[in-house]
C-alpha cells in the first residue's frame, strides 16, 4: 500500500481491510458536532459581522451566549484554511462579562452520549484562536467538566478535552461550551475575540481526539434541517410556502413537505 503523508508505514501495512484503515486513521461517521466546520447558515448571511443576541442560534446548531458586554458574530469563509470556515465572536465594548458559543445535546437525541455501562470517553476538540487568556473549552452537564484553556496568543491552537461518558447525567443536557469565562464573569475589553474551526464531538475508548471528520455540504445541511428548515425562500428569495392549496371563507389548507424528518413537531 502507498502510505499517505503523515501516516506510519507499518501501521498502514498492518491494515488489510478498508475498515481497519478507517479505525487507524479515525475516519468514518464519528463527529457528533453538527456543522463543526461552519458551512451551513440557514438563518441568514453572517459573513458580515452582525450584533450578538444572547441565547440565539446563528450558524446552524451553534448558539451564542453573551452577558455584560456587547459584541458581534461573523462567519469567515476559509478563515482557518482554504475550504475550512471559522466563526468569530468579537467584543465591541469593554466590561466584566462572558461571551462564547454553545452546542447542545440531550438524552432523547443522543442516548449513546450518556452511557453509564460502556467504558467510553466523550472528546470535545477543535481549533481555537483568541487574544484572551480567559478562554475555556468545557462540557457543562450539571457543572463544568474537563476545562481546558488557550494561551491567549492570538494564534490558532488545537484544544481538546475528554471526560468519561459515565460522568454525564442523562437527566441534564450536555452543553459543549467555548467561552471567554472563568467559572464566572471575566474582564473583557473591546477587541477581545474568540474564533473556532473544525469543532468535533466524538465518543471513543481512548479519550484522545482524532482527525476532524469532513462531511459534504449536502449531508451537513440535512443534519441541520432536522432542527431548523427554511421553507419560504429559494436562494434567499421569498417564494410560496406550498404549491397546492384550497380555501374556504375562513381557512386556507395546504400541503407542505419537509426536506427531512424533524426531531419534534416544528413551530412555523
Amino acid at each position: 500500500l502507498n502510505k499517505p503523508s503523515g501516516i506510519a508505514g507499518n501501521a498502514m501495512l498492518a491494515a488489510e481491510t478498508p475498515q481497519e484503515q478507517f479505525n487507524l486513521i479515525g475516519a468514518g461517521r464519528k463527529n457528533l458536532a453538527l456543522n463543526g466546520n461552519f458551512n451551513v447558515s440557514q438563518r441568514g448571511n453572517f459573513t458580515i459581522a452582525s450584533p450578538v443576541v444572547h441565547n440565539d442560534y446563528v450558524l446552524d446548531r451553534w448558539r451564542t451566549d453573551i452577558g455584560g458586554v456587547v459584541g458581534s458574530v461573523q462567519q469567515i469563509p476559509s478563515g482557518f484554511a482554504v475550504g475550512n470556515n471559522s466563526m468569530r465572536i468579537l467584543a465591541t465594548s469593554s466590561a466584566t462579562g462572558y461571551m462564547g458559543f454553545v452546542h447542545r445535546w440531550n438524552y432523547d437525541e443522543l442516548p449513546e452520549l450518556f452511557s453509564d455501562t460502556q467504558d467510553n470517553y466523550v472528546v470535545y476538540s477543535g481549533w481555537v484562536k483568541t487574544n484572551s487568556a480567559y478562554f475555556q473549552l468545557y462540557v457543562y452537564n450539571g457543572g463544568a467538566k474537563g476545562r481546558v484553556k488557550h494561551s491567549g496568543s492570538g494564534e490558532w491552537e488545537f484544544i481538546s478535552t475528554s471526560i468519561p461518558t459515565s460522568t454525564l447525567d442523562s437527566g441534564s443536557t450536555a452543553d459543549f461550551n467555548t467561552f471567554l469565562y472563568n467559572n464566572g464573569t471575566v474582564p473583557i475589553a473591546t477587541g477581545d475575540y474568540l474564533e473556532l474551526s473544525q469543532m468535533q464531538i466524538e465518543i471513543n475508548k481512548t479519550g484522545v481526539a482524532t482527525p476532524f471528520e469532513h462531511r459534504s455540504y449536502g449531508e451537513e445541511l440535512a443534519l441541520c434541517q432536522r432542527y431548523y428548515e427554511v421553507i419560504n425562500k429559494i436562494d434567499g428569495v421569498a417564494s410560496a410556502v406550498c404549491n397546492a392549496a384550497q380555501y374556504s371563507s375562513t381557512h386556507v389548507f395546504g400541503v407542505l413537505r419537509y426536506a427531512v424528518a424533524k426531531r419534534a413537531v416544528p413551530s412555523i
